[in-house]
């Protein structure tokens, strides 16, 4: 199975304009829509309570996951847990590995 790994850098502009509780807008899916640009097979990014999902998203087709991190490093997950719940976060920068979905 294949695998892509990304080095996401969440900035204080991701902090300050991020949703919080937003699994497509909080400030890890801002910043991993930075990782990803540029690719052909994603477009979107969901983030979950430890989890992180890309997909390829289209107005002619539904959304489907293409890429799926099953657990965050640790340090992301709490960042998103923090973030969520609207404790003060400082940038973070980590790498997270997917898995190609099946």
């Amino acid at each position: 199975m294949a695998t892509l790994r990304l080095t996401i850098e969440v900035r204080p502009d991701d902090i300050a304009n991020g949703v919080r509780a937003s699994g497509s807008s909080c400030a890890v899916a801002r910043a991993a829509r930075r990782a990803i640009d540029g690719r052909d097979d994603v477009n979107g990014v969901y983030v979950g309570d430890g989890w992180m999902g890309l997909a390829r998203v289209s107005l002619e087709e539904s959304a489907g996951l293409v890429w799926q991190c099953d657990e965050l490093p640790a340090v992301a997950a709490e960042f998103v847990r923090a973030f969520d719940t609207g404790l003060p976060v400082s940038p973070v920068t980590f790498e997270a590995e997917f898995t190609e979905s099946p």
